[in-house]
Formats: structure tokens, sequence, C-alpha cells
């Protein structure tokens, strides 16, 4: 915090300070003034109630501090900080590699979340696929079990006419083998046969409707199990395509990561040929008025302020803007600083 303070100093004051003798290292004041107290710079001394300047013994001051005729300051070149001149490239060596530091740990940042990503994308496919599967495998189960069903009922069908027949075919041999001795029954009999000859054809005629009627109900059902099994298809691949465009949406915010990125870089990069003359700093203060947030909303709000959304300082345990914010309100990006 010393270091943005000095900054802020050359940048609004120059590269020259006035400084009191008292605070100079390598300064005697007893080699300039004897014992006497220098005021503003200056070796005083009382005589006859006025005051007289030793412009002699006032020429003495130790690099990086030089005399101006007036006064000890600091060499140009030097930046004064408290009782000591620091050299400027020093200071700006130092910021230079702040913000280098902090480039890097935002390129971290966007390399752990772009991994994230890809990692969950890889996931949903997954448990898509398997979804899939599953229910393909469900609906084959279901088409093999409903086709046994109906082959074990016309199985049956065919059986009971099979056994009908024979036993209709056993009572015409015995009714045969007894006509030379009962006439009257055979009579009776034929005129029976008859009977059962319509009956019997009556029968047949309502065996064949069943027939056709089972199998129309069997086309019916398999035209549905294929009416179905098309609906389903067609569901999966609109939720393929939907997975499909979710991924191009999140490849078009990778995309738009990378293009921040690039634009964060050539920033960084004009603020160092620039020698940070233009740089803004958020003051560390209470509240987010003055553009410092103690919160992610908070920061949120205040990203509309010129200070903290073209450049930004971080300190730990505070959230800073990195991005634009929205028309309608909304918040751009925001990373909490570690």
């Amino acid at each position: 915090m010393k270091l943005f303070q000095i900054l802020l100093w050359l940048i609004n004051n120059g590269n020259t300070s006035l400084v009191s003798l008292t605070e100079q290292p390598g300064f005697s004041c007893e080699n300039i003034c004897g014992l006497q107290t220098p005021v503003y710079g200056i070796c005083q001394i009382n005589l006859n109630n006025g005051y007289l300047n030793d412009v002699n013994k006032t020429k003495y001051c130790e690099y990086p501090f030089i005399y101006n005729d007036y006064e000890c300051i600091c060499a140009p070149g030097y930046l004064l900080n408290g009782s000591f001149c620091i050299q400027i490239i020093q200071l700006l060596t130092f910021l230079d590699q702040q913000i280098f530091d902090n480039f890097l740990i935002l390129t971290n940042n966007l390399q752990e979340n772009i991994s994230n990503i890809q990692n969950k994308l890889i996931t949903a496919k997954n448990y898509i696929y398997d979804y899939v599967t599953s229910e393909i495998s469900n609906l084959r189960l279901n088409i093999s079990t409903m086709f046994e069903d109906v082959q074990y009922k016309q199985n049956q069908f065919e059986l009971i006419v099979q056994n009908n027949m024979s036993s209709l075919k056993n009572e015409t041999q015995d009714m045969h083998s007894n006509i030379a001795a009962h006439k009257l029954i055979t009579d009776q009999l034929r005129f029976d046969l008859f009977t059962v000859n319509a009956t019997l054809v009556s029968q047949i005629q309502q065996v064949n409707t069943n027939i056709q009627v089972v199998s129309n109900s069997q086309k019916l059902i398999t035209d549905s199990l294929k009416t179905d099994l098309t609906s389903s298809t067609n569901s999966l691949q609109t939720q393929i395509n939907s997975l499909n465009s979710n991924i191009n949406s999140l490849q078009a915010q990778i995309y738009n990561i990378n293009i921040v990125n690039s634009a964060q870089t050539t920033d960084i990069t004009k603020l160092k040929d620039q020698q940070i003359q233009k740089l803004a700093i958020c003051q560390l203060t209470q509240g987010p008025e003055t553009g410092y947030c103690s919160d992610a909303k908070q920061c949120c709000q205040k990203c509309t302020d010129t200070l903290c959304s073209d450049y930004s300082i971080y300190y730990k345990q505070y959230y800073y803007c990195s991005g634009d914010v929205i028309s309608d309100g909304k918040c751009g990006d925001f990373i909490r600083s570690e």
C-alpha cells in the first residue's frame, strides 16, 4: 500500500520533494549548523532577534540527496519515501512484476474453469449415452415379451381347434360302424350330423373371424410399437440436438473467455508501455461507494464505476470485477481474490 501511495504522489507532483534535514540519512545537523536545529531544511541561528542562514554549511547532502541552493532533495530518477529516496526504475520494476503475477493468477483460474466445463460435458455425454442404451434395451425386451405372448395364445387356439376336429372325427366313425344295426339311429344321426355340420360351419367361420381379429390386433399392436419406437427415437434425437446446442453454447463461452483473456493481455501491455501513467486505483476504504466492494453483490453493482471497471488492483479478501456490466443490470464475471 505504501508503494501505491508513492505512485500517486509521482503522478500528481513529479519527481522532486522537499524534506526536513532532520530526516536525511547520513546528514548531520552538527556538521552544518553546529548544535542548532534545522527549520524546513535550512539551518538557522538567532542573531539580534532575527534569522541568519549559514549558506556555506547547508550545502552538504549525501547522495541520492542533493542540494538545490535551498535544501536537500532527491536526485533526478529518485522518489521520496519517508526518510529515503527510492529509485523510480526499481519501483516500476516491482509494479511490473505485480501486474505479471496477477495475470498468471487470472490465466490459471481460466484454465481451471475450462477444465471443469470439459469434465462436465464428458459426464453429461456418458449419462445420456447410458440412459439411451437402457431405454432401447427395455423397449426391445417389451416388444419381445409381447410377441411371445401373442405366439403362445395362437398356439393354444390351434390346439383347441385340433382337439375339436379329432373328437368330431371319432364320433363320425362310431356312427358309420353302427349304421347296419341301428338304421333309425343312423337316420337320426344323419339329421344330427346335418345340424352338427351347420353348427360346425358356423364355428369354423367364427374361428376364421377370430383368427382375423387376432391377426388384426397383432398388426395394430405391431404398428403401435413401431409408432412408439419412432416417437422415442425422435425424442432422443431432439435431446441429442439440444445437448449439441448446449455444447456449442459452452464452446462459444469458452471462445469469449479466450477473447477476454487476450484483451486483458493487451491492456496489461498497454499499461506497461504507458509506464502506468494512466493507471486508476480504487482506494481501500469502507463501503462500495468508493469503488471497493465487501461482497460479490456489491462488487457487481460497482462495476459501472470507471475506476474499478477499466483498471483493477487486487487485494486479498476482496472481490474485484473482471468484466463489464450488462445493460439490464446483471453482472458479468467476478472473482474473489485469494
